[in-house]
């Protein structure tokens, strides 16, 4: 089953948007359908990877799921600082390195425009844990993705 080819987006934040928006990103492993995320070793270094992006106020992660083989999270950047492919290509560049997920090309993201959109995608991040799509992939000993993979952040 081949997935259909997505052409790339633009991730250049225009100047009128404020620096410190909200974002939804989502980063997907190459291939998919293999667990290479929702494991207790990568799940300590992504967690220790975003506190440590956070302490150098590159962005601030507001809730994260990891999945097997792909993310989704909710975060401000500091796009003043660097572009938006800059921070998560680096993020995902240093995972790469020090734990071998394998990355797709790119990431998605999408700007937050209102709080009926939060709402919306906060919605999806609680019901997620459930999706039986994932359920084969799910690591034996987990009651669900919630104990492996969703991280809130003050």
């Amino acid at each position: 089953n081949e997935r259909p080819k997505r052409k790339a987006l633009p991730h250049a934040v225009p100047d009128w948007v404020p620096d410190g928006e909200t974002y939804f990103i989502t980063i997907n492993c190459r291939p998919r359908g293999e667990n290479q995320l929702a494991r207790q070793t990568q799940f300590v270094a992504i967690r220790s990877s975003v506190k440590n992006y956070t302490e150098r106020a590159l962005w601030h992660v507001q809730l994260m799921v990891i999945m097997p083989d792909h993310l989704h999270s909710l975060m401000t950047l500091n796009t003043r600082s660097k572009s938006i492919s800059a921070i998560i290509g680096g993020w995902k560049r240093y995972l790469a390195k020090t734990e071998g997920i394998v990355w797709q090309k790119n990431y998605f993201e999408h700007r937050i425009r209102s709080q009926n959109e939060l709402f919306e995608k906060e919605s999806y991040f609680a019901k997620i844990q459930f999706e039986p799509t994932y359920e084969k992939m799910r690591p034996s000993g987990l009651s669900s993705y919630a104990q492996t993979g969703r991280v809130r952040y003050p």
